[in-house]
Formats: structure tokens, sequence, C-alpha cells
């Protein structure tokens, strides 16, 4: 198992890192082509579309901070009651030895 087990996550990788580039590749021409065409096929109802995208980034970015804070919250009283949880299991062990 533990020849088996590094070739797997090796394999994993390798595909991870080999795929990432294409597709960062093909979701750039998709969105600059599909901007073009809004703004040839109609410039203003294009404009209004594009201009929203910057409101949509900084309304993005200021939600995944909030939930980045909230899940380090979630994880850090996850580990204190992990910690009460496994002292009390420890003393049940010592009164029930006595």
């Amino acid at each position: 198992i533990t020849q088996v087990f590094p070739n797997y996550i090796s394999n994993f990788l390798f595909r991870f890192h080999y795929h990432r580039p294409r597709f960062s590749i093909e979701a750039t021409v998709r969105i600059v082509g599909i901007a073009a065409y809004m703004l040839v096929r109609s410039p203003v109802l294009g404009g209004y579309t594009l201009g929203i995208v910057p409101i949509v980034a900084i309304v993005n970015k200021f939600y995944g901070d909030w939930l980045h804070e909230n899940a380090k919250n979630v994880q850090d009283a996850l580990a204190e009651a992990n910690s009460h949880a496994s002292e009390a299991l420890t003393c049940i062990k010592t009164v029930i030895a006595y």
C-alpha cells in the first residue's frame, strides 16, 4: 500500500497541473469572445453588462474574505469542542479505573 498511494497522488497531481493551464486558456478565450460579441451586437447593453463585472468582483472578494474568516472560526470552535470532549472521555476512563 505504501507504493500504490504515492503513485496515485503523483498521477492525480500530474493530471491536475497538466489540465489547469488548458482550462485557464479556454476560459480566457471564452470570456474575451463573449465580451467582444456583446459589444459588437449591442454596444450599450454590452457596456452595461461589462460595467457590472468590477462590482461583482469586489462583492465576491469581500464575501470570500468573510467566508474564509467564518471557516477559520468554525474550525477553531470545533478544535476547542474536540479538546473538551477528549478531556471528558479521559476523565471518564480515570473514574472507571478506580
